[in-house]
């Protein structure tokens, strides 16, 4: 029997903090899920790592391909010390915004060596010489200073000055990703995701494809690093529906990874509840799915059956329990 797999990308929980539930709305559901299930903590807060590892998929990429890189949209705000990266500072552009900063990329970059490529999704794709370095995602970092989030890596330095150029080019350039300035401008990269966006750019025939116990499933995602997990092994993609997808196969496992770009996260969750987790539970507990599972930076919970004999465990305010547990 098929599983059903929910992962909140943009959310990394802080142990030990303690945050206010005053005033925050109350979500039964995800409550409800996370008192019942059987509870985990892994020691990476690396989702997609775990996605990874838990698909099998390998994404070595070949010795003489170039460099790829994911490059986010953020807005940094500047301090007297330090840059902040905004508290809802990972920005979407679409498509035609997109290939607008891909060509004026192009022409101030001209002949550097590096290439901005527009997607589908909230990253793009830079292009450039293989170095070893990389990045951490920038959702762990909203709200906070970037001073330790910089490229790392034996060969760090080429990607550090190309990401402080951007910046400065962004600062004077006519471009801004600002839709009739309802959102926040774009004022830098951030260059990341080094060991994912390598094999975005092959085929998955071209992948070792090890399909560790995974008979069938199909991924919704925009995320582009989860996407590169699903081609290695050979799971179909769909972009991201608006719901939980009403699909007449039952026997194939569900995954759903979900950005909630940082922006009024008690509202996202309300409505996580109700297009997503409810859904996925109901369908559950009418046989179709062996467990759902929740994902959330380090901390994994898994509703089975054995989540109605836990009626012992008292429901708590999500809140703490889910961002601070």
């Amino acid at each position: 029997m098929p599983r059903a797999v929910i992962i909140l990308a943009d959310l990394y929980p802080n142990p030990g903090e303690t945050l206010p539930v005053a005033g925050t709305p109350r979500l039964p559901v995800l409550e409800y899920l996370l008192a019942h299930s059987q509870r985990t903590l892994r020691d990476s807060e690396d989702w997609r790592k775990w996605l990874r590892q838990h698909l099998g998929a390998d994404l070595q990429r070949a010795t003489d391909v170039p460099g790829y890189w994911l490059a986010t949209p953020v807005h940094g705000v500047a301090g007297l010390d330090t840059v902040r990266l905004h508290g809802t500072g990972l920005l979407q552009l679409d498509r035609a915004e997109q290939c607008r900063l891909a060509e004026d990329f192009a022409l101030a970059f001209a002949g550097s060596g590096w290439q901005l490529m527009a997607t589908d999704a909230r990253e793009l794709l830079l292009r450039g010489p293989e170095l070893d370095a990389d990045a951490p995602d920038p959702a762990r970092y909203l709200g906070q200073s970037v001073r330790e989030a910089q490229p790392r890596g034996a060969q760090a330095a080429p990607l550090r000055r190309l990401q402080a150029e951007i910046e400065m080019w962004l600062h004077g350039a006519a471009f801004h990703g600002q839709s009739a300035g309802q959102r926040l401008k774009v004022t830098g990269l951030w260059l990341w995701g080094h060991e994912f966006a390598g094999p975005l750019t092959r085929r998955a025939q071209s992948y070792a494809l090890l399909r560790a116990g995974v008979v069938g499933g199909r991924l919704y995602a925009d995320d582009l690093a989860s996407r590169a997990c699903a081609a290695a092994v050979g799971l179909t993609q769909s972009a991201l529906p608006d719901a939980w997808p009403q699909e007449a196969r039952a026997d194939l496992d569900r995954y759903v990874v979900l950005n909630l770009h940082g922006q009024a996260v008690p509202a996202q969750l309300a409505d996580i509840e109700r297009l997503w987790l409810q859904p996925a539970l109901r369908r559950r507990q009418a046989g179709q799915y062996r467990v759902v599972e929740l994902v959330c930076g380090a901390r994994h919970w898994i509703v089975d059956s054995f989540s109605g004999w836990r009626f012992w465990r008292r429901r708590r305010h999500w809140l703490p329990e889910l961002l601070a547990c």
